[in-house]
């Protein structure tokens, strides 16, 4: 470690930038302690004059933010955070280059290999493994065990699994979400079935479509629920009642796919009949068109809609829950099921060629302290990274929705994040929709992914780089 980097670690640590910006004077007073005034000490006054600190100069760290409303520092909550920081001390400059979501890493290859790469990145939460094992993504496991900030234990496990590679870190997971039904309960009365029980039940889901489900001659007018629709659902649509099931996509150590056995047809079987009775996959795309499945919901073209806890809070669609009478739910289990549901998340890296690792990790830190990670969660529509967080009533501030979605992180999964998540993501997303289209059997389908799903674990770890 430089002299510098060791300078700035000490001069972060005076500034209290760990300790949620407390001044040394307020900080001593809560403590019971008044600081002398200066008239009081002039030999500590002439000593200071003797030895005047000398000027630091400030670290610029260079931040591939997400350009996306739920985890960009460069507008809204994110923005004011990261101005925060920078104008609260010297020694540190985050500077944010605002960076698409598949461009972190896709670019990052080239940008470390040409000595080019950024400081620090957000990463997709299904790439951190992936990056690793290419060299891309540096670890911090001993950075994150000498932090008095961070703590794992206070982190959502499932999401913090995704950066761990056999107990080497490699990130620090950010801006989680959980997902949950909506019902619009102007169509289900109108359906003759009650908003105040919704189904609770595979059944009772197939028995609501079918009711729900309105024509305009050949043509769907209205729609029940349509499985892939609201963010991440095309894989949602099959996973969540796979893992209802006690299923799983990819085994427990990250090495083995486990798609082609009969209970991932029966999820897929399940999924196809909910389509069915809506005039198949196909039908549902050509009624929504270009529209966000979201403004369709709001606008009741659909009845139902499985997507991100805290969407009616969000701007782009709080008018038009606003205006709807809507009730949210948990997904309706199969027989001898259990609860599951979908949580996205990011995460913050630093990457190998960063300049600057420990000054990037220092903004990590700060991010993590519970003002600033419920200010960001607030202000994004998210769930805080810390459990403790997430649980407090300055969270929840009663809202039944982020209370049952910090109830459900305890149930809630993501796509696969092993090594080769980035290449398996496609293949899962090719996956259903083949099998949705119907332009191959179920068992077809799955077998084959199953093999190419393989091939990319077996590939990406014969060529990693971890030791």
């Amino acid at each position: 470690m430089s002299k510098a980097t060791d300078v700035i670690v000490t001069r972060r640590r005076m500034l209290g930038i760990g300790a949620g910006m407390l001044g040394s004077v307020g900080l001593l007073a809560a403590c019971g302690q008044v600081a002398a005034p200066v008239e009081e000490a002039p030999e500590m006054e002439e000593k200071e004059a003797e030895a005047e600190a000398p000027k630091m100069e400030t670290v610029q760290v260079d931040f591939w933010s997400l350009n996306g409303f739920w985890a960009s520092f460069t507008e809204g909550v994110g923005l004011e955070l990261r101005d925060e920081f920078n104008s609260m001390q010297d020694a540190i400059f985050i500077n944010t280059l605002p960076t698409a979501w598949g461009e972190t890493f896709e670019k990052m290859p080239a940008a470390v290999a040409a000595n080019a790469a950024p400081d620090l990145s957000f990463a997709p939460r299904f790439t951190i493994k992936t990056l690793a094992h290419a060299g891309l993504a540096s670890e911090m496991t001993d950075m994150v065990k000498a932090s008095g900030t961070i703590d794992n234990d206070d982190m959502w496990q499932e999401i913090l699994n995704d950066a761990v590679w056999q107990g080497r870190q490699f990130a620090v997971p950010f801006t989680p979400d959980a997902r949950t039904l909506f019902i619009g309960h102007e169509n289900m009365i109108e359906a003759g079935l009650d908003p105040e029980n919704p189904p609770a039940t595979w059944d009772d889901l197939y028995t609501a479509v079918g009711r729900l489900v309105k024509k305009d001659g050949a043509r769907i007018s209205q729609l029940g629920y349509v499985p892939h629709w609201g963010p991440g659902s095309i894989w949602a649509s099959w996973m969540v009642p796979l893992w209802q099931m006690g299923g799983a996509v990819i085994s427990a150590d990250d090495s083995t796919s486990t798609l082609d056995n009969e209970t991932t047809v029966d999820v897929f079987e399940h999924v196809v009949r909910i389509y069915d009775l809506q005039d198949g996959y196909l039908a549902a795309e050509d009624f929504r068109g270009d529209t966000d499945p979201r403004i369709v919901f709001t606008d009741r073209g659909a009845s139902m809609i499985y997507t991100i806890f805290d969407t009616p809070h969000q701007p782009a669609y709080k008018p038009g829950f606003d205006e709807l009478v809507h009730s949210a739910t948990p997904s309706p289990l199969p027989p001898g099921g259990t609860n599951a549901t979908y949580s996205g998340c990011g995460d913050n890296i630093i990457p190998n060629g960063s300049k600057n690792p420990e000054s990037a990790f220092t903004f990590i830190e700060w991010l993590f302290e519970a003002p600033q990670d419920l200010r960001h969660a607030l202000g994004k529509s998210r769930i805080p990274m810390r459990k403790s967080v997430a649980n407090s009533e300055d969270y929840i501030q009663d809202d039944p929705l982020r209370r049952e979605a910090v109830a459900s992180m305890a149930v809630a999964g993501f796509v696969v994040g092993a090594p080769g998540g980035i290449g398996i993501l496609g293949l899962h997303n090719q996956l259903a929709q083949t099998i949705y289209k119907k332009e191959k059997t179920i068992q077809e389908a799955l077998k084959e992914t199953d093999q190419l799903v393989q091939a990319v674990l077996d590939e990406t770890l014969a060529n990693s780089v971890l030791v």
